[in-house]
This record gives structure tokens, C-alpha cells and sequence, in this order.
């Protein structure tokens, strides 16, 4: 006789990438993705039921997120849509050589990158895109100068106590 193997619950579906954010829960720059929270039944694994409980923009390490509306899912896809996910990856990780070169997060570095990034990748397609990405690129510059600027002070007091 078989085993009939039946369960249900709530899943997290990642339905659009809107881009990478850092995501204070996991402590690191993760991508950040329009979801559907949806509850289903299924029955050797086979769904038999689906319901959309929510709408979420979340992060897919931790799960953590804000809720949105129906209405504002449908209109945050459509203007992320320019945007897919591999090339949202290799756009994150070009930006992340291209940034940890940079010496300061001024106005004129950050349009000279977006500038750069613009002429490979559609991230000034739409208003949200040129925003999301012009962020990204503010935010992985002083994380990666607060990195250096911690790391120095932390030799300074090691200088100072050697001294002593």
C-alpha cells in the first residue's frame, strides 16, 4: 500500500527582481523582489489549491519585506519589467567592481557610474528603475567607504595600544 503524501502552507513566490537593496535582516546587499504570498493544498506534492493571501516586496534571504496592494504589484511589475533577473545579477555585480574603486560618493561619481552602467544595462527605462539603481549605487559606495574608514580606525587603536 502507498503512502499518500499531502501537505499545505504558505509559499513565498518571487514574481519580478526590482533590484538590489541592503537588507538590514540579512546584513548584506541582497536582490529585492515583487512576491505573492500564496497559500496552497497539495497532494503528492501535485497542488490541488491556490490562494493569494498578499502582496509583498521582500527579500529573499530572510523573507522579510513590506506589504503592498494588488493594484501597486501589478504597477511596480510593469515598470520593473525592462529589468529581468540575469541581468539585474550581472548589472549588480559590475556595479560592485565599478564601485569599489570609487574614493568618494559625490553627485558627479554617481551620474558618471549610472552613466557608464546605462549604456549596457535598461536602468534608465523607467522613473523607478533610474531611482532604484541611482540608490544602489550611493549605497554600495558608503558601505564600502564606512567599511575602509572602521577598518582604519580599528588599526589606529591597535597602533595606539601597541604604543603603550
Amino acid at each position: 500500500m502507498a503512502a499518500i503524501v499531502y501537505g499545505w502552507g504558505n509559499v513565498l513566490k518571487k514574481k519580478q527582481i526590482m533590484g538590489y537593496q541592503w537588507c538590514p535582516s540579512c546584513g548584506s546587499f541582497k536582490p529585492e523582489y515583487l512576491s505573492k504570498l500564496v497559500f496552497r493544498v497539495h497532494i503528492s506534492y501535485i497542488p490541488i489549491f491556490k490562494k493569494t493571501k498578499g502582496y509583498f516586496i521582500a527579500c529573499p534571504g530572510c523573507e522579510k519585506g513590506r506589504e503592498i496592494t494588488k493594484e501597486q504589484f501589478k504597477e511596480l511589475k510593469e515598470k520593473f519589467k525592462p529589468m529581468t533577473n540575469s541581468l539585474s545579477k550581472k548589472c549588480f555585480k559590475e556595479l560592485t567592481q565599478v564601485c569599489a574603486t570609487c574614493t568618494e560618493c559625490s553627485e558627479t561619481t554617481v551620474q558618471g557610474i549610472f552613466y557608464q552602467m546605462a549604456q549596457k544595462y535598461p536602468i534608465s527605462a523607467t522613473e523607478e528603475l533610474t531611482a532604484e539603481y541611482r540608490q544602489l549605487i550611493i549605497d554600495l559606495i558608503s558601505e564600502r567607504l564606512e567599511r575602509e574608514r572602521m577598518m582604519l580606525q580599528q588599526q589606529q587603536m591597535m597602533l595606539q595600544q601597541n604604543q603603550m
